[in-house]
């Protein structure tokens, strides 16, 4: 199999803290969000945990998902160490 080699197509931008990085950093504590099921959820506590945002879950009574709150945020630059 040949690979061929392009030189100029522009890389798509990459948050380099993951998707979850930008919704905590706008939130303030108290705020919350609604993710769709488990797999949601379980990336969005990895995302807190390795930036340092404090979260809390709960599932939604009527099944329409798992809320998150922002109970936390990190201090300093937001690197854990």
């Amino acid at each position: 199999m040949d690979i061929k080699v392009e030189k100029g197509i522009p890389m798509p931008p990459v948050h380099p803290y993951g998707r979850w990085y930008t919704q905590f950093s706008q939130m303030d504590i108290g705020d919350s969000f609604l993710v769709p099921d488990e797999r949601s959820r379980n990336n969005v506590i990895n995302s807190a945990k390795h930036k340092g945002f404090r979260i809390t879950t709960h599932k939604e009574k009527d099944g329409s998902g798992i809320r998150v709150w922002l109970v936390g945020k990190p201090r300093g630059n937001g690197h854990r160490k």
